[in-house]
């Protein structure tokens, strides 16, 4: 073993541990790789920053044009191996793969990174995806993502009873049809019942399943669930609304469903939101009256973030969100594409109920220099960090305000 595989062996063995990994970077600064070394700091500094810090910026742009320049000769012979891999401090720790070369490679590629995160892509059978999960290198994942809309409830079953995701985190199943039966076989499962972060993507997901789902004990420790394009109607916001369980879940994403304004007003009304922290409806068609009434709604007022991406936000709901006593809490707002314009941001700047808001995402709303001055002007947001004000039509004078305020927190 050379010292590079030796100090490779320690990063894998110790994968949460920062210290092997700036060891590795020093001694590569002392042998003629400052580049390398450069983008292991960087990447180790980044990971330790709170999520959307302004100071995240610059070293997201270092790390990038390290890896614009070195990715594919620091990625190794993984860049023979996978369709895809991110850098994390410093290292491989995701790569893309389709389910055959996972089959004939997979090892591998866990031999020479310390991966923790894979996304298995194709048009395969339960067959292959039973041979998949079987593989034992799949204990060192903490994230699984796969995406293939030929696996059926009896794939699901295979995943679920594999005792090699025992330490998974994180489980996203793309376009997969899971079916009442995987479903149940899911949440049931001996072995994964570690699970922070479900997502289930780009599927109908039944009524029924909902409810097995939400009752399964086996999620008990799910904090977060992600249901974009699940086809959610007002049933499933309903049976959301109401949820008991999982008892730990503060982060719910509906984005790109179809649950109306009947169904935001029965998240307003019912049990689940006062648990929530965080919460994503974008996208499904609310507007007017029920969608202030969301966003009013007393229940939210335990919410630090908020995403209504895609809204009909308009007036009428601006005056109500930045109006509403409930929302003291609130630190990051998402109302990119709102429908907004200047007389919405106006109503919104007028507002006082969110002195907390510290990010604020106003991206593609139509809005010109009368709403970005009265919003830049207001008393009401004094804890401002981050304001993302792309794709409108400010001159020259605004933005350059703004960034004298924000500096590198305005975005333009």
């Amino acid at each position: 073993m050379n010292t590079d595989e030796a100090f490779l062996e320690d990063v894998i063995e110790h994968p949460d541990d920062d210290a092997p990994r700036l060891i590795y970077a020093d001694w590569l600064e002392d042998h003629g790789q400052p580049e390398r070394a450069e983008l292991i700091r960087v990447q180790c500094e980044l990971a330790r920053l709170p999520e959307d810090d302004p100071e995240g910026d610059e070293l997201e742009v270092r790390a990038k044009r390290l890896l614009l320049a070195h990715g594919k000769e620091w990625a190794g012979p993984l860049a023979e191996m996978v369709l895809g891999w991110d850098f994390r401090r410093g290292f491989v720790e995701r790569v893309e793969m389709r389910a055959p070369a996972f089959l004939a490679k997979g090892g591998r590629a866990f031999e020479v990174a310390p991966v923790r995160h894979l996304s298995i892509t194709g048009r395969f059978e339960d067959d292959v995806l039973r041979e998949v999960v079987g593989m034992p290198c799949l204990a060192r994942l903490t994230s699984l993502d796969l995406e293939a809309p030929r696996v059926n409830p009896n794939g699901v079953h295979f995943l679920a009873l594999s005792p090699h995701l025992a330490g998974l985190r994180e489980l996203t199943l793309r376009s997969c049809h899971v079916g009442t039966f995987g479903t149940r076989t899911l949440v049931n499962s001996p072995h994964i019942t570690g699970l922070d972060v479900l997502r289930l993507h780009n599927r109908a997901l039944h009524p029924v399943e909902l409810s097995i789902l939400l009752e399964g004990t086996s999620l008990d420790r799910l904090t977060a669930l992600d249901l974009a394009h699940c086809g959610l109607r007002v049933g499933g916001a309903r049976a959301l609304a109401d949820a008991d369980r999982p008892p730990a879940l503060i982060d719910l994403r509906l984005p790109f469903n179809s649950i109306g304004g009947a169904g935001a007003v029965a998240l307003a009304q019912g049990r689940l939101l006062p648990r929530l922290r965080r919460l994503a409806v974008g996208a499904n068609s609310i507007s007017g009256g029920p969608l202030s009434e969301l966003v009013s709604s007393p229940g939210l007022a335990g919410l630090s973030r908020l995403d209504l991406t895609n809204s009909k936000l308009r007036v009428e709901g601006a005056r109500a969100l930045a109006g509403s006593p409930h929302l003291t809490n609130l630190t990051h707002l998402g109302a990119s594409m709102t429908f907004l314009h200047d007389r919405g941001v106006v109503a919104f700047a007028e507002g006082t109920g969110l002195t907390g808001l510290t990010h604020l995402d106003l991206t593609n709303n139509h809005i010109q220099d009368v709403g970005a001055r009265a919003l830049l002007d207001s008393p009401h947001f004094p804890r401002l960090r981050v304001v993302n004000l792309r794709e409108n039509q400010l001159s020259l004078k605004v933005k350059a305000a703004w960034r004298k305020r924000l500096g590198k927190g305005f975005r333009c």
